[in-house]
């Protein structure tokens, strides 16, 4: 039985390496998605009509 909880706490551990290396190995894939996000936001907040400017 404690063969078993054991080897199912190893099951779910996280192995930190191996997620900095996936990281880094797609690292130019999430820098790419990150900034056309950001220049997204940008371009519609830039572009979007001020609710006070249509009130006054």
């Amino acid at each position: 039985m404690e063969n078993k909880i054991e080897q199912q706490y190893m099951e779910d551990e996280i192995d930190l390496k191996e997620l900095f290396k996936t990281i880094s190995s797609y690292k130019y894939s999430i820098l790419f998605i990150m900034l056309l996000s950001f220049m997204g936001a940008f371009t519609y907040l830039y572009f979007k009509v001020s609710i006070s400017a249509i009130l006054i």
